[in-house]
């Protein structure tokens, strides 16, 4: 009996890892699926109108779905998904934004007969389907191949018109974003080899890191958040950066070589969190404002990574309220950029400035926020430091909150009259009712999940010293803002969206102009004979169709080379 028992128990685990199986690569597969209905004409409305329930098999997924570390040996080299409780946390909070943004963006009247909303559409399916893979996807093939769809399918979520603006911020954010796939590819190609070392972990450190905006390397990313449409800019801001955290989480520990380098980074990131938001503070409209809050807190992000660096038992500590940071920033800065781009007049529009209100202390880590809480949880840890470093970390984590306050400050006066830019996507501003919900979710959300995995959450937060820990910070931003808002109001209040990037256009426009601007004439042939093929030629050159091109041939040399060398 007892065997058969066994027997029976074995079969079920073999079902389950099957269906585990099936379930990772639908998650991934579904948006790429979906995105096959753009070329039939008469199916466009549809997956116009099906957006906001494209994520939810993965949001299943992590509701539902086993840990489990599925391989698929036919699969490009050998492809390895799976979900473990880093990847369900991601995979959750990454599927909410998605939907509700398919709910913005379903009310905002998209219409796929129009081709800018089309390739709209395509790149923001493709772009979601990179964004679930590098979730789950374990080795590094896969999540290369996941990550270059990613970053080459959101170029099209920044170029959204022909604009000179959108064009350059797609323009820097392309050099980039290929900069980064160039380290990574060296990166993995070094890994998969067996090599190790610094260099190696440095390559993976800037090649992911310039995802989400490390220092020197942020200049894609006020460009990009703050020319996309409002529903883009909410993806750019609160998942796709995520993209370079995990795979941070899933590889740099196995060059095991960064450990020495913790306080570097741990400076850097403080680095980026002050000087992002005294930069922020300096724009006039306000999504340019919120993408330097997001290099601010990014660099927050990047701190608690230096710290869990150096040591493997503060790695094991600190990866949990890592992810909680992730999670917590991505609901709150998503909803933060949908109320940008929602009609204000209508029915529930008076609560965006209120929630506006609530969700700025959140990310000021005002106390009783989940900022707070993921703040305290982090600083639980700098007494495992050396005394230097920690007491560098104790003096200056506090101002990133005071910073962080006189931004949200800033952002909120800016916010005050209602957004005069265009759509962008689609042919009216969307209804309040996904940023109200998704803002229900980033006050609530990070608290829910502290409580499933951490059943003494109060003592985390609880308690006159956290009080006053997280309130005298919020508090003196307040009254500096204040005090700026009283004094300063000559004050041009303006830096050119990019910073840094401005003088070097300027250097790199200057050397151009030395350089010799004609190519040498060539003898003219005695007869000119034009091909039949040039038209098809011209056509082929076109963006969308050398993209979709270039992606089809991908997938089918991955599973090409997957079948081959496997047997």
């Amino acid at each position: 009996m007892g065997v058969q028992s066994a027997a029976m128990g074995e079969i079920d685990r073999h079902a389950g890892v099957a269906v585990m199986s099936a379930a990772l690569l639908l998650s991934i597969a579904f948006p790429g699926l979906v995105a096959l209905g753009l070329l039939h004409p008469a199916a466009r409305q549809g997956v116009a109108r099906m957006l906001p329930f494209v994520p939810w098999p993965a949001l299943a997924l992590a509701l539902f779905g086993l840990e489990v570390e599925a391989h698929y040996p036919r699969l490009l080299l050998g492809a390895v998904l799976g979900l473990d409780e880093t990847a369900r946390v991601f995979m959750l909070f990454t599927a909410a934004v998605w939907s509700a943004v398919g709910f913005h963006l379903r009310d905002a009247s998209l219409d796929p007969a129009r081709e800018r909303d089309r390739r709209f559409l395509l790149c923001y399916l493709l772009a979601m389907a990179g964004n679930l893979g590098v979730i789950v996807a374990f080795d590094p093939p896969s999540f290369y191949l996941c990550f270059a769809v990613l970053s080459l399918s959101a170029w099209g979520l920044i170029v959204t018109d022909t604009s000179s603006d959108s064009r350059r911020a797609g323009r820097v954010y392309l050099i980039l974003a290929l900069l980064g796939e160039v380290l990574i590819l060296i990166g993995f190609i070094a890994l998969s080899a067996g090599q190790y070392g610094l260099a190696l972990a440095l390559l993976l450190y800037v090649g992911l890191g310039i995802k989400h905006g490390i220092l020197p390397l942020h200049l894609w990313l006020p460009l990009a958040h703050g020319i996309s449409p409002a529903p883009a800019s909410a993806l750019l801001s609160g998942v796709l950066v995520k993209a370079g955290i995990i795979g941070w989480l899933r590889f740099l520990p196995e060059t095991g070589a960064l450990g020495g380098s913790g306080v570097t980074v741990i400076a850097f990131g403080l680095a980026a969190a002050i000087l992002g938001a005294l930069v922020g503070v300096l724009q006039v409209k306000p999504k340019m404002l919120l993408a330097y809050s997001t290099i601010s807190q990014m660099g927050i992000l990047t701190v608690g990574f230096g710290m869990a660096l150096t040591s493997v038992e503060l790695w094991v500590a600190i990866v949990p309220a890592l992810t909680l940071f992730a999670c917590h920033h991505a609901l709150v800065k998503a909803a933060l950029f949908l109320g940008v781009g929602v009609e204000r007049s209508r029915r529930g529009g008076g609560l965006v400035l209120p929630l506006f209100g609530l969700l700025g202390l959140s990310l000021a880590a005002a106390p009783y926020t989940g900022g707070a809480l993921v703040k305290l949880w982090l600083s639980q840890f700098t007494a495992a430091l050396t005394p230097g470093t920690a007491w560098m970390l104790d003096t200056l984590l506090p101002l990133t909150s005071l910073t962080t306050t006189v931004l949200m400050f800033r952002f909120m006066w800016l916010a005050w009259a209602p957004s005069t830019d265009r759509p962008g996507v689609g042919r009216a501003r969307a209804t309040p009712y996904p940023f109200l919900v998704l803002s229900g979710l980033a006050l609530v959300g990070p608290w829910l999940l502290f409580w499933a995995s951490e059943p003494a959450a109060g003592d985390v937060i609880g308690g006159w010293c956290a009080f006053w820990k997280t309130l005298w910070p919020v508090a003196l931003g307040l009254l500096l803002a204040l005090a700026a808002a009283r004094f300063g109001r000559q004050m041009p209040w303006v830096l050119p969206p990019g910073d840094v990037i401005v003088p070097l256009e300027k250097g790199v426009l200057a050397l151009w102009r030395r350089l010799p601007q004609t190519a040498p004439t060539l003898p003219r042939p005695a007869f000119r004979y034009i091909p039949p093929w040039r038209q098809w030629e011209a056509w082929l050159r076109r963006f969308p169709v050398i993209g979709v091109t270039f992606m089809a041939c991908l997938l089918i040399f991955a599973a090409v080379g997957g079948v081959l060398v496997g047997g």
